[in-house]
């Protein structure tokens, strides 16, 4: 394989990648403030528990660091992937 097109689908897969992260991370962003403020009409018809524990709030700090600790890892191995690839010539 050439170097010029190993660089071109270095350089695509890339794009996908960053994309990809970008709409995880707005997903996780938009769904843990959508958490946070509850819709009054969405309510569920459960039965009322006595002396039942509510939910745990969901923490959005941690949410956030699932999702973006595999983005830097992501990052760091392209780093690495494109130090590796061999010189155009």
């Amino acid at each position: 394989m050439s170097s010029s097109l190993a660089a071109l689908l270095f350089w695509i897969s890339v794009a996908v990648c960053a994309v990809a992260e970008l709409a995880i991370v707005a997903a996780t962003a938009r769904a843990s403030r959508r958490s946070v403020t509850p819709d009054p009409a969405a309510t569920l018809d459960l039965p009322n528990v006595p002396d039942a524990r509510p939910l745990p709030r969901p923490r959005r700090w941690l949410e956030l660091f699932y999702v973006v600790t595999p983005a830097v890892a992501l990052i760091l191995l392209f780093v690495f992937t494109w130090r590796a690839l061999p010189p155009a010539r």
